[in-house]
């Protein structure tokens, strides 16, 4: 998956948003610290949906390989 996907950039924004907005808004946060969370955050999120996708497309690639298999050890009908 890229880091720049929009679930990853999606993901960092929405959970860094608190902190975004005390640095851009109220001035309680340090928008370097915001900024810091924000990159984090976007490492995080892209390890844990990289990781995801690679389970799901290994799990269906094992799907479809052992229906392949049992559909070519089928006898097929006699009439």
């Amino acid at each position: 998956m890229n880091p720049l996907s929009w679930p990853v950039v999606c993901g960092a924004l929405l959970i860094t948003s608190p902190a975004l907005y005390g640095a851009l808004v109220s001035g309680t946060v340090s928008l370097d610290v915001a900024l810091v969370r924000l990159g984090l955050c976007a490492v995080g999120i892209w390890i844990v949906l990289s990781l995801a996708a690679s389970l799901t497309t290994d799990a269906l690639a094992a799907t479809r390989r052992e229906r392949a298999d049992e559909a070519a050890t089928e006898e097929l009908p006699t009439v």
